[in-house]
């Protein structure tokens, strides 16, 4: 490590070109340097504490890193013999690493920090094993050591994948690390280095299933990690994290006897407990930075675990696949529309039952999936929800982070493939609970009329996985569809816009997820089968006009249009076929624009648009068959 400061500090540092710059160095920065290179003990330590102060300014920070401030501290403090230098260094080091951005750690990694740390720990487990009076006095910046060298772990492990990697298959990191967890001391000190090992461990064990199984089969380490977890103080939330991380690594791994209760559903009530209580979460310096970003962390946690869920394959989902589907006798009867049988303090009333039975459930019957899935949706999402709720019409950053986390609640119902009683009975309360977002949290954001895209977008994405993961059919508030188109009509002209400003989609990302195809989607979920014929043929012909003319700018839009418009009118049972599809002139308008599709889908790169590719070649080779169809089913009965 020593050649490559030597080679790096061999280069002369130039001159910056700005005048204040120039003179802000020569008047602040280079007699700081100087000083922090003097013999003297106390001018170096002057210079330490002045150092650690103009690091929190950016332009102060900036020009001590042209200064080589990184190649100084690591020739000159972090060998030097005197522990108090040493650990000055090792602090300056982890000051900047926390002040600059994830480049810096990125810099440090590529000039080999890791071996510089590993061989500090060495010498330091050296020194603690020296029970003399002599070394008691060094006791103190051992652990200033120990500090610093902790909280430049974690920045190290969260600033790029590669790094967190590296940092996992150094032995000596992670024992350091479980070393400072299981202390039994309790002082602000040492719950400061509790706080960053376990920050570093939720880093680097995700998507680690190697470290992670490695954690678990060493007993005194997961039970450590389960206390801090059981503790219900701030520390529990980041021990929730890793035991996330190590829970999903055992979908990966048939060799692992797991523990009763050892899965994300025993995880859920913790993560609640944040959001419930964030704001009363004391936070010292030493830990959060504020209570938001308590919450925040619990709602991402959460989120994890039912995006978990959507990819679960194991064994579980596999036998509960085997097992026959029974027959939802009640659902056959009560009919889909949600209308008919319960107003919206119904709602209410069976919310507040499914939360009180909750606990009357018998998890010994069902699987670890279908007991994560119910926690999800029993326990965490009315919290979610009143998550957002409570911040009243403010569109914070909570904000968003609660709409993705109920969003992956949703999709994780969606998409389950576990057939039991218990998931149709499951499913009965997500409809009270998905007829509920809608009401209080849906309807109201899109009648807002909100100018922040990110915020709009998450919204209609949560709309839509509510739609699909419903059973029944939701009950829109009247305007809702307007809205939806009004919100798509936006986004197509600010799409249009960026285009004609010469900004066109680089990913294919940028058009598939795009704000506008998003809402298409929404709208066509609506006009779907029970809706009523007004709605239907509202929304059916909003559809037809964006395909009138096709707009080769927007093909993303012009594909979704079409299998929405396909999924619409698929059901040869429709019995509005003629007052929507026929009387709207749909087929007339579908039929000539049949030749324009075929070069539209042409035009779209296969390779940098897979997807949309894809898509579009459907679209293209469903349209004349369903044109067809259509036609066959007027013949067979005249009065379409």
């Amino acid at each position: 490590m020593g050649k490559k400061w030597d080679k790096k500090r061999s280069k002369p540092t130039k001159t910056p070109s700005n005048p204040e710059c120039r003179v802000y160095r020569e008047q602040h920065i280079l007699p700081t340097i100087i000083k922090l290179q003097s013999s003297d003990q106390e001018t170096k330590s002057t210079a330490v504490a002045s150092i650690c102060k103009l690091i929190l300014d950016t332009k102060s920070r900036k020009l001590l890193l042209r200064e080589k401030l990184v190649t100084l501290i690591c020739e000159e403090f972090l060998t030097d013999p005197n522990l108090n230098n040493k650990a000055d260094g090792w602090g300056i080091l982890q000051g900047l690493a926390q002040e600059d951005d994830p480049g810096f750690c990125v810099h440090l990694f590529r000039q080999g920090i890791l071996s510089a740390i590993e061989t500090e720990l060495n010498s330091l487990s050296q020194t603690n094993e020296d029970s003399s009076p002599v070394a008691a006095p060094q006791k103190e910046n051992c652990w200033r050591i120990i500090l610093s060298i902790t909280g430049l772990l974690a920045l190290l492990s969260n600033s790029r994948r590669e790094i967190a990697e590296a940092i996992a298959q150094y032995a000596v990191f992670t024992q350091f690390l479980f070393t400072n967890i299981c202390s039994q001391t309790s002082d602000e000190s040492h719950e400061e280095v509790k706080y960053q090992a376990l920050t570093c461990l939720m880093y680097l064990t995700k998507n680690n299933s190697a470290l992670s199984q490695k954690i678990f089969e060493k007993d005194a380490w997961f039970q450590a990690l389960t206390a801090i977890e059981h503790s219900a103080q701030p520390l529990a939330l980041l021990a929730s994290g890793i035991l996330h991380n190590i829970f999903t690594s055992f979908n990966l791994s048939r060799s692992l006897t797991v523990p009763e209760g050892a899965n994300d559903a025993s995880l859920i009530p913790v993560l609640v407990l944040f959001m419930e209580k964030s704001t009363n979460v004391p936070t010292n310096r030493y830990q959060f930075s504020s209570p938001d970003q308590v919450i925040q962390l619990a709602l991402e946690i959460t989120g994890s675990i039912a995006a978990r869920i959507q990819q679960t394959t194991d064994r579980e989902i596999k036998q509960s696949k085997k097992r026959p589907c029974p027959i939802d006798e009640d659902a056959e009867s009560e009919g889909t529309d949600l209308s008919e049988e319960s107003d919206i303090d119904e709602i209410h009333a069976d919310m507040k039952m499914i939360i009180e039975d909750a606990s009357n459930t018998d998890h010994k019957s069902i699987s670890i999936p279908e007991r994560i899935l119910e926690s999800l949706v029993r326990v965490a999402a009315p919290k979610v929800l009143q998550v957002i709720l409570s911040a009243g019409r403010d569109v914070t950053p909570t904000t968003k982070y609660a709409l993705s986390t109920l969003n992956h609640i949703a999709l994780a119902v969606s998409t389950t493939k576990i057939f039991s009683n218990n998931i149709i009975e499951l499913r009965k309360s997500w409809d009270v609970m998905a007829q509920e977002i809608w009401t209080d949290l849906i309807s109201p954001a899109i009648q807002s009329d909100t100018t922040d895209i990110v915020y709009a977008s998450k919204v209609v994405d949560l709309a839509l996985s509510l739609l699909h993961s419903a059973r029944k059919t939701i009950q829109i508030e009247y305007g809702d569809e307007q809205k939806f188109i009004k919100l798509c009509e936006a986004s197509s002209d600010r799409r249009l816009s960026n285009i004609t400003n010469g900004q066109k989609p680089e990913k294919e990302e940028d058009e598939l997820l795009d704000l506008g195809v998003k809402c298409i989607g929404v709208l066509g979920s609506l006009a779907r089968k029970p809706a009523s014929v007004e709605l239907n043929s509202e929304i059916a012909s909003y559809l037809i006009k964006l395909l009138i003319p096709l707009r080769p700018e927007l093909r993303a839009e012009t594909v979704e249009t079409l299998h929405q418009i396909f999924e619409i009118y698929a059901d040869n049972t429709y019995c509005d076929d003629g007052a929507s599809f026929w009387s709207d002139e749909v087929f007339d308008a579908l039929d000539k624009m049949q030749g324009q599709l075929k070069h539209i889908t042409k035009a779209i790169d296969p390779r940098k648009f897979p997807t949309l590719r894809q898509r579009a070649r459907q679209a293209q080779l469903k349209l004349s068959p369903f044109l067809k169809a259509k036609l066959k089913e007027r013949a067979s009965n005249p009065k379409v």
